[in-house]
């Protein structure tokens, strides 16, 4: 296609440390549970938040309650590998205590 520049969107990703990979920005949430970790169902976003959190030193996934224990049908990470959930809900709730049990602070 004239005029079109390819992005180079993954090498960039890959050889660029970022202190955090924010989910959330790119109009993605978190489709997570306990025992499925983060899912989406975009092939292509997949890809993209994978190559974010392998660069990133931190990862923080915005998201809101309705998508809190839920599942889609590709993996994205396992929750061992997500720092921090930011979410409009109280952290106290008792919905959080097996991912603060995994290690994620709820905020």
């Amino acid at each position: 296609m004239p005029g079109f520049k390819k992005s180079g969107l993954a090498s960039d990703t890959q050889t660029t440390r970022r202190p955090y990979a924010e989910k959330g920005e790119t109009g993605v949430y978190t489709q997570g549970n306990v025992e499925h970790g983060l899912t989406d169902n975009d092939w292509d976003v997949v890809q993209v938040k994978k190559a974010m959190i392998q660069t990133s030193k931190k990862v923080a996934v915005l998201t809101i309650a309705e998508k809190v224990n839920t599942q889609q049908k590709i993996k994205v990470a396992d929750l061992d590998e997500l720092d921090i959930m930011v979410t409009e809900m109280n952290p106290s709730e008792s919905i959080f205590k097996p991912y603060k049990e995994k290690g994620m602070q709820i905020l």
